[in-house]
C-alpha cells in the first residue's frame, strides 16, 4: 500500500467516524488552546515586568500550565483508548480482507498525523486570536495595567507544539502495539470480549471503603488552618483511591449482594436491571469514577478560587487592621518614626484619623497538661500539635485601654484574654493566673486574627509583661543583640483616593527607613547594640498585591475548572456512545425473548439514569464532606467567614451540577438514537 493510499484511507476513516472523532478532535484542540494560552501568558514580557517578590504571575500561570499538561496527557490517553476500542473490529476486518499489520499501522499513523495538524491549527490559531482577550481578562481580575500584546510568543508556540507532538507520538505507539500484538480474528471480535461475569473483590472493596472513610475523617476532624494545609493532599489522595475502588469493586459487590436476595432479584424489573448494571459497572466503573473526580475538582476549584477572590476585601481587612502599621523595637525608634511620618503627612492632603501608639510583644504558646508552655516543649509529631499551638500578643493594660477605648481593670496575678485559648485559670511561666475574658477587640494588634489559633493577653502593667517575656526560654531564640524583640507600634488610617494612598505608602516606606538608617550606625541585626528592626504594613499596597495574586489565581482556577468540565462532558459523551452501541443489541435481544417495549424503555431509563447520575451524586457528597477542610485552608489566606466560604462552595457545586445535567441531556439524544428506542428522558 502506497503512502498516498494510506493517507486517503485515513482521511476517509476520520470522515466516516466523525461521530466519535469530532469530540476527540474538539478535546485535543481545546486542550491545545489551554496549553498555549498558559504558555503564552507566562512567557509575555509585560507580565514578567509586573512581578514582585510576592506576586509571581508567571509562576502561577506556569503551574496552571503544568496541571493542564498532565490532565491533557491523562484525558486524551483515555479518549484514545475509547476510540481504539471502537475501531478494533474495523481493523480486524482489514486484516481479514488481506491488509498486513504494517498497512493498518500506516493508516493509523496518518489518521493521528491529520488530527495533530488540525489540532495544532485550531488550538494555536484560537489561542492567537484570543491572546488580547486573555490579557484583558487577567488585567480586569488583577486590576493591574499589564501591557497588552497581540502577538503569540515563539517560545509558547514551540513549547506547546512539542508537548502535543510528544503526546500524539505516545498515542501512536500505543495504538500500533494494540494492532501488532493482536490477531485479526481477535480484533474482529474485540467488542464481544470481556463479557464474563465480574467478580466481587471484597478485599479491594474494603480497602476502598477504608480509604474513603479515612479521607472523610481527616477532612471533618481537622480544625486548624495549618493542619488543614498539611492534611489536604492526604485526604484528597485517600478519597480518590476510595472512589475508584468503590466504583470498580464496591459496586459489583453491592449488586451481587442484591442478587443474593432471591425475593428481590427474581422480579422482572430487578432481574434485568441488576444483571445489566453488573456488566455496565464492570466496563464503565473507571470512567464513572473519573467523572465523579473531575466534577468534584471543578466544583472545588470554582468554589475555592471564587471565595478567595469575592472575599478578598474581607481578608485584606483581617490581615491589615489599619491603613498604616509600623513596628519598631524601641521607644527611641518609635519617636523617629513619628517624626518621619509627620514629615510625610505634610506633603499630602490625606486626612489622618485614629492614630495610636502602643507597646506589645509577639510570641507563641503551647497548651500542655493544664498550662501554657513554649512550643519547643510540645511534641511536633502529635497530630493535635497545631490545635494546641497559639500565636500570642502580650499588651499592657494602659495601652490596651487606650487602643480599645475600654476601661478594663486587672489586679495583681490577673490577665485579660481575648481569643481562642480562654481558660478561667492557668499556669504561665511558673505562675498561676486568674483570667478575665475580653469579648471585644476593635483594633487587633495581631496580624493573625481569625486565621490561626490566637490570643491577646493583657497584663496589669508593662513590668509584668517584661517579666513574662523574660521568663520564656523559647523567646531567647527570637532575640537579637541580647535584647527582647519588643514591638513599639504606630498605627493609623487614611482618608483619600486609592492613588494618593499608594503614593503615600511608597513615600512613608522610603522616608521612615531612611530616617532610621541615619539614626543608627549599624545595619539591621548588628551586634553592637545599635542595630534596629522594623516592620511596615501598608494596606493600600497590600490590596494591590492581593488583587494581583488572587486575580491571577482566579484566572487559573476558572481555566482549570472549565478544563475539568470539558473533560467531564467528553467522558459523558463517549460513555453515551459506548452504551448506545452495546445496548442496541442487548435490548433487541430482550424484545425478541418477549420483553415488551414499555419494560425495555423503563430498563433503559433506570440503568442509564443510575449510571450517569451516580458520579454527580458522589461529587456532591465529596464537596459537602470537604467543606470544613476547604474553609480552613481559605482561612490561612485571611478569610475567616466560614458561612460565606461554604455558600461559595455549594453555589459552585450547584452550577457545575446544572452544567452536568445539560451535558447529559444533550448527549442522551445520541444514545437513544443509537439504541433506536423512543425513550423519554
Amino acid at each position: 500500500m502506497t503512502g498516498f493510499l494510506s493517507l486517503r484511507l485515513a482521511w476517509r476513516n476520520i470522515r466516516r467516524n466523525r461521530q466519535t472523532y469530532a469530540p476527540f478532535l474538539l478535546a485535543t484542540s481545546l486542550l491545545t488552546f489551554a496549553l498555549f494560552a498558559f504558555n503564552n501568558l507566562s512567557c509575555n514580557p509585560g507580565i514578567r515586568e509586573m512581578e514582585t517578590g510576592e506576586v509571581l504571575f508567571s509562576y502561577l500561570l506556569t503551574l496552571g500550565g503544568v496541571v493542564v499538561a498532565v490532565f491533557t496527557y491523562i484525558f486524551l490517553f483515555y479518549a484514545n483508548s475509547f476510540l481504539i476500542r471502537r475501531r478494533k473490529t474495523e481493523f480486524g476486518l482489514y486484516g481479514v480482507l488481506g491488509l498486513e499489520r504494517r498497512h493498518i499501522v500506516a493508516v493509523m499513523f496518518w489518521e493521528l498525523a491529520l488530527i495533530l495538524l488540525i489540532t495544532m491549527a485550531l488550538g494555536m490559531g484560537l489561542g492567537t486570536l484570543l491572546t488580547r482577550l486573555m490579557f484583558l481578562i487577567i488585567r480586569a481580575l488583577t486590576r493591574l495595567d499589564i501591557p497588552l500584546t497581540d502577538t503569540a510568543s515563539p517560545q509558547a508556540i514551540a513549547t506547546t507544539a512539542a508537548l502535543v507532538a510528544v503526546l500524539f507520538a505516545i498515542l501512536f505507539v500505543y495504538n500500533a502495539l494494540q494492532v501488532r500484538l493482536a490477531k485479526p480474528i481477535d480484533l474482529l471480535h474485540a467488542r464481544q470480549q470481556g463479557e464474563k461475569e465480574p467478580k466481587a473483590r471484597w478485599l479491594f472493596t474494603l480497602i476502598g471503603l477504608a480509604a474513603m472513610i479515612a479521607g472523610y475523617v481527616i477532612a471533618l476532624r481537622v480544625n486548624n488552618p495549618i493542619t488543614a494545609l498539611i492534611s489536604f493532599f492526604v485526604a484528597v489522595l485517600l478519597v480518590i483511591l476510595g472512589t475508584y475502588l468503590l466504583f470498580m469493586t464496591g459496586s459489583i459487590a453491592l449488586l451481587k449482594m442484591l442478587r443474593a436476595r432471591k425475593s428481590f432479584y427474581y422480579q422482572p424489573k430487578h432481574f434485568v436491571n441488576i444483571s445489566g448494571m453488573m456488566f455496565r459497572m464492570k466496563q464503565n466503573a473507571a470512567g464513572l469514577a473519573s467523572i465523579a473526580i473531575l466534577c468534584t475538582m471543578a466544583m472545588v476549584t470554582f468554589g475555592a478560587t471564587g471565595a478567595l477572590y469575592l472575599g478578598l476585601e474581607r481578608s485584606i481587612s483581617e490581615l491589615n487592621p489599619a491603613d498604616v502599621v509600623i513596628e519598631v523595637s524601641s521607644e527611641a525608634d518609635l519617636a523617629i518614626v513619628e517624626a518621619a511620618v509627620e514629615e510625610v503627612d505634610a506633603r499630602y492632603s490625606l486626612t489622618v484619623r485614629d492614630r495610636y501608639t502602643y507597646r506589645s510583644y509577639d510570641t507563641a504558646l503551647y497548651w500542655k497538661n493544664g498550662e501554657y508552655v513554649t512550643p519547643d516543649q510540645g511534641d511536633i509529631s502529635d497530630t493535635n500539635f497545631y490545635d494546641n499551638y497559639y500565636f500570642v500578643t502580650l499588651m499592657p493594660l494602659e495601652d490596651f485601654n487606650r487602643l480599645e477605648g475600654a476601661s478594663l481593670t486587672l489586679g495583681s496575678g490577673e490577665l485579660g484574654l481575648y481569643g481562642d485559648g480562654y481558660r478561667d485559670r492557668f499556669m504561665l511561666c511558673g505562675q498561676t493566673w486568674d483570667v478575665q475574658r475580653v469579648d471585644r477587640l476593635a483594633f487587633s494588634p495581631s496580624r493573625y486574627v481569625s486565621t490561626y489559633n490566637m490570643m491577646v493577653l493583657v497584663t496589669p502593667d508593662w513590668d509584668t509583661l517584661l517579666s513574662i517575656a523574660e521568663a520564656m526560654p523559647y523567646t531567647q531564640l527570637e532575640r537579637s543583640w541580647d535584647q527582647l524583640d519588643l514591638d513599639y507600634c504606630l498605627r493609623y488610617d487614611l482618608e483619600g483616593s486609592a492613588e494618593e494612598k499608594l503614593a503615600y505608602d511608597a513615600d512613608v516606606y522610603k522616608t521612615v527607613r531612611e530616617a532610621l538608617s541615619r539614626a543608627h550606625t549599624a545595619p539591621v541585626g548588628g551586634g553592637d547594640g545599635h542595630g534596629y528592626s522594623i516592620s511596615i504594613t501598608l494596606k493600600a499596597s497590600a490590596t494591590v498585591r492581593q488583587y494581583a495574586m488572587f486575580g491571577t489565581l482566579l484566572f487559573v482556577g476558572i481555566f482549570l475548572g472549565l478544563i475539568f468540565l470539558m473533560g467531564t462532558a467528553l467522558i459523558i459523551y463517549f460513555k453515551q456512545i459506548s452504551e448506545g452501541h452495546q445496548d442496541r443489541e442487548r435490548f433487541a435481544i430482550l424484545q425478541k425473548v418477549g420483553m415488551d417495549q414499555r419494560m425495555v424503555r423503563r430498563c433503559v431509563r433506570q440503568q442509564i439514569l443510575l449510571v450517569f447520575f451516580l458520579p454527580l451524586i458522589v461529587a456532591l457528597v465529596h464537596v459537602l464532606g470537604s467543606l470544613n477542610l476547604i474553609s480552613l485552608m481559605i482561612n490561612a489566606f485571611g478569610l475567616a467567614d466560614k458561612l460565606f466560604i461554604n455558600l461559595c462552595s455549594i453555589g459552585s457545586a450547584l452550577i457545575v451540577a446544572a452544567v452536568y445535567l445539560a451535558f447529559y441531556g444533550q448527549t442522551a439524544h445520541s444514545y437513544y438514537k443509537l439504541v433506536r428506542l423512543e425513550v423519554k428522558t
